[in-house]
């Protein structure tokens, strides 16, 4: 038996339920706390980096054109973003109340919805990378022939590629070994408690 069957029988074995409500809640809160944190600590990475990359993209404006300026925009745009979404998910969590079941309420919606973002993380995030790095190749291609054409562009692309796939690959891998494990979990535990008052 290899570690990955090990991992997958813990994970079916069945949560057991707590008596002692008041300590599953401070442990879910603590969780959940813990789990905001890192989410805010990314997004503040994230946004530094794209006002950085902004600033950058900016200053080269002058020197190299437009497609600069679609980068530093576009960049600002992505840390628009972060903040619209952090604010967003603040009002989300006061819709919730301070009960067990409405904390686990809270942390599955914001594990679901983080979730999402990185199973779609090609599209809001690399996607837009590609394009502006794509029109900043094309236009600095110089002017020869086709083969020259592709021989200057083809292995800056290749590198972009490479980002963009080792980025995706890293979120997409945080999604099945971090975030799909801590969404069952949430959702068996609230299950488990929702039959419990049930009976």
């Amino acid at each position: 038996m290899n570690f990955e069957d090990l991992q997958q029988t813990w994970q079916r074995q069945p949560v057991p339920v707590v008596h002692d409500q008041s300590a599953l809640l401070e442990k879910v809160q603590a969780g959940a706390a813990a789990f905001e944190h890192t989410i805010r600590r990314r997004d503040n990475r994230e946004i530094g980096a794209a006002l950085l990359v902004s600033i950058i993209f900016g200053l080269m404006v002058p020197r190299h054109g437009w497609p600069y300026a679609f980068v530093a925009a576009e960049s600002l745009v992505l840390a628009a973003f972060f903040l619209f979404d952090r604010r967003r998910q603040r009002r989300w969590a006061d819709a919730f109340d301070e009960t067990l079941l409405g904390q686990l309420d809270r942390a599955i919606r914001l594990t679901a919805h983080q979730l999402w973002l990185l199973k779609n993380i090609f599209w809001w995030y690399l996607l837009p990378f590609l394009v502006g790095m794509l029109l900043i190749h094309a236009h600095e291609i110089p002017a020869s022939t086709w083969r020259e054409r592709f021989q200057w562009a083809a292995p800056k692309m290749l590198f972009d590629w490479l980002i963009v796939g080792g980025i995706y690959w890293l979120n997409q891998r945080a999604v099945r070994t971090k975030l799909h494990p801590r969404l069952k979990e949430l959702s068996a535990l609230r299950d488990r408690l929702r039959a419990a008052d049930q009976n």
